[in-house]
């Protein structure tokens, strides 16, 4: 679409913008929203831009309006492209626009293109992010939305959609960090994505001598002389809060130089994350007083506005990413794939003096080496995904690891180091909280209700305590298992398996359906109103960023089969551990107590999930059945008495063992292991391999009564039977059984009675 008309347009609205009057000025105006459904359908920016510069021009003085028709010229449209900002900034301040306020930050959003980020199935979002990006934009003081919409009109027709989102962005800590969020999203597209990488570390809003002049103001000129402080002619990076410039400085008795870090926060990203913290925080409220009009779907807009708040809030915190990187420091000392700039004596409350990690952009190492590239990004995932949840104990992790804090720092010896700057972000995880987010992906993965159920406390901060906050937590939780379920259908029916993007270039990566599932669970439950745990939601956020990145190092990986194979190999060094706890059987089933922390219940329903990827298993995992039976055949009839344990791996399977006493015969008989099948109702057909085993006495004098091996016989059966489960209550159950062993020449039938209590 041409925007000529409409840059000619927003420029004439420019000019009578009066913002130091207080109705153009106002924080909180009342906008009329939530905005028409048609206003999407049908809203054409020129037109708009026209109607609006028609009610404005006669308003204007004449001295204003001829103003405005000297410096455009005949041709107001190219003339429009080379008048810099700051001329557009001088001619604001004569008319009153307040009533007008709304349909000049309307035609502002249409002319940056931000809403063109949302395309395909995110276009349902388009009315959410429009209206909230308006409330975002009212909030703003009259400098600051001065400088956006002076910088909008100064573009030249036919300007890329993504630098016009990045001028729109400039300043505004929240579009920026809302921006590096999308910078490795697969499904924005390339051309925004490219624009957005910018704003990892290339955002330009800080000269370097006025730099050196924040930090040499913040340190004393004492300090500076005493450390010998000298400083680059240009800055190392700038990112959305803070700006880092390196220098060398000679400490006290130290005899060579030493090359550091320094990094300051912007003024300006002071006052903005400020204003832009309110203003969230009026959105929010805004979505959840009209989360009836938006369709969101699973989008889980609620928990990314409130992510992105709280760590806006936590960048400007000097002290305690200074504490975060000493803390991370010391969890990666003795991790040799993992470098964390070392803290440095000489910081201050406002200034951050640092080590510097030598590298570039870990999305930037081996060009033009596939495999290489396919290396690293499997290092990454190890890093900063699978060791967060496979651990021994408490863990922590980068709370912002887009590729700008994520460097490539190799050496000979260790080709694939990974240095992890900018700790303003960090979060952790404690154990027995992992344990409860490794239960909730798989219950999202195997589709298990339950499981859900009884693990969502682990996202929550205050976990409900009457029996109705209960049942309507356990609601939430049953919705978004049904629309996890619709989407893993939907992936599955598309032929695209656990994507949730199709691959139409070698651009688009693959996106783990669990990971979106889980997003939306989060999403939902702070949509309900529930305290979500807040290292939860930056966990959750820091596994997009990193997908992002990984996927751009290695376009065809799949980051689940990827992890999933890991955490198999993890399960395999657990083996010898596994089996030492069958000692504690029932419990050996269900202890979640490895590093993986997977329990054999877990391994094995997570094995037969690949026969029905959308039963769900049962509540019950474990039954333990004692019972009596008659046997007839091979020999005289006899009673028996047995115990049974069946593991439930799967709804329709299960696999357990079989001891069990023949009386007046001396005979025991061990049938493992023992496969069940639950059929349709309660009837269930089992088979099995056992060894019976018999005593008898010594015909011959000489035999020897010591050597056991001389006192009993044994046989090897083949063991079919079926039974059908009457249930009594929700833990027992009476079980009519008829078992056949079937071995050389000698059958043996047996019908008895069992009852079985599962766990």
């Amino acid at each position: 679409m041409s925007h000529s008309r409409a840059h000619l347009c927003i420029a004439t609205a420019v000019v009578g913008i009066q913002l130091t009057t207080p109705a153009l000025a106002a924080q909180n105006t009342d906008l009329e929203l939530p905005t028409p459904a048609a206003h999407f359908a049908g809203f054409d920016i020129e037109q708009a831009a026209r109607a609006l510069g028609a009610r404005i021009l006669p308003t204007l003085d004449p001295a204003t309006a001829a103003l405005l028709l000297g410096r455009l010229g005949p041709n107001p449209a190219e003339a429009l492209g080379t008048l810099p900002p700051d001329a557009v900034l001088q001619l604001l301040g004569s008319v009153d626009l307040s009533p007008w306020r709304q349909d000049v930050l309307e035609l502002l959003l249409h002319q940056s293109q931000i809403l063109d980020v949302f395309a395909g199935d995110m276009r349902q979002v388009v009315p959410v992010f429009h209206d909230a990006l308006l409330i975002i934009l009212d909030g703003m003081d009259e400098d600051r939305l001065a400088e956006r919409i002076a910088d909008q009109a100064g573009l030249p027709a036919g300007t890329p959609r993504g630098e016009r989102m990045l001028s729109l962005m400039a300043k505004t800590p929240i579009f920026q960090k809302l921006g590096q969020i999308l910078a490795r999203n697969p499904t924005t597209d390339p051309d925004i994505r490219a624009s957005f990488q910018q704003l990892e570390n290339q955002v330009n809003t800080m000269q370097a001598a006025d730099m050196v002049a924040m930090v040499q103001a913040a340190l004393g000129d004492g300090v500076v002389q005493q450390y010998q402080m000298e400083f680059e002619s240009e800055i190392l990076g700038e990112a959305t809060v803070g700006a880092v410039i390196g220098a060398t400085v000679l400490r006290p008795g130290d005899a060579e130089r030493l090359r550091v870090v320094v990094k300051v926060i912007k003024d300006y990203a002071v006052v903005g994350i400020q204003q832009d913290v309110a203003s969230i925080e009026r959105a929010v409220v805004f979505l959840e007083d009209h989360r009836a009009t938006y369709d969101i779907g699973s989008i889980a807009l609620i928990a990314m506005f409130s992510q992105v708040l709280e760590s806006l809030e936590q960048e400007i915190q000097v002290l305690d990413e200074q504490a975060n990187l000493r803390r991370a420091g010391e969890y990666f000392a003795s991790d040799p794939r993992v470098i964390v700039p070392a803290l440095y004596d000489l910081s201050t409350t406002e200034v951050t003096v640092m080590e510097r990690v030598e590298g570039f952009r870990v999305t930037d190492a081996y060009p033009g080496d596939p495999v290489a590239r396919k290396r690293l990004a499997r290092r990454l995932l190890d890093i900063t995904v699978l060791d967060v949840l496979v651990a021994d104990g408490d863990t922590l992790f980068h709370g912002d690891p887009h590729a700008g804090n994520v460097f490539w720092s190799g050496t000979e010896e260790r080709p694939n180091r990974i240095g992890l700057l900018d700790w303003g972000l960090m979060g952790g995880l404690e154990l027995e909280r992992r344990r409860k987010l490794t239960q909730i992906m798989i219950g999202l993965d195997l589709k298990h209700r339950d499981r859900l159920r009884d693990n969502i406390d682990g996202l929550l901060t205050n976990v409900p305590q009457t029996d109705e906050a209960r049942a309507e937590l356990r609601d939430v939780v049953d919705e978004a298992l049904v629309r996890a379920t619709a989407l893993d259908q939907e992936r599955q029916a598309s032929g695209r398996g656990e994507v949730a993007a199709d691959r139409e270039d070698d651009e688009q990566a693959l996106v783990p359906v669990g990971l979106t599932a889980l997003n939306d669970l989060l999403g939902s439950l702070a949509l309900a109103g529930y305290a979500v745990h807040s290292d939860m939601l930056l966990y959750v956020k820091s596994l997009f960023t990193i997908q992002g990145v990984a996927s751009d190092l290695d376009p065809d990986l799949d980051i689940t089969k990827y992890l999933r194979a890991r955490i198999w190999n993890q399960v395999l060094k657990e083996t010898p551990r596994r089996f030492m706890n069958m000692l504690w059987i029932p419990n050996f089933t269900r202890s979640h107590n490895y590093p993986s922390m997977l329990s054999n219940a877990d391994v094995f329903r997570a094995g037969f999930h690949g026969f029905s990827r959308s039963v769900e298993a049962p509540r019950g995992v474990n039954q333990l059945s004692i019972g009596v039976a008659g046997t007839r055949g091979g020999g005289e009839d006899a009673l028996a008495i047995g115990i049974e344990y069946e593991l439930r791996a799967h709804r329709l399977f299960g696999v357990g063992g079989v001891v069990e006493q023949v009386l007046d015969e001396d005979t025991v008989v061990v049938a493992l292991p023992f496969f069940t099948w639950h059929a349709t109702g309660g009837f269930r057909v089992r088979f099995g391999f056992g060894l019976q085993r018999t005593e008898v006495e010594h015909a011959a004098p000489g035999d020897s009564a010591d050597d056991d091996d001389d006192n009993h016989e044994s046989d090897s059966f083949f063991r079919i039977g079926v039974q059908y489960a009457i249930d009594v209550g929700d833990r027992f159950a009476i079980l009519p059984t008829l078992d056949l062993d079937l071995k050389a020449g000698d059958n043996r039938a047996a019908f008895g009675v069992r009852v079985a209590y599962s766990f």
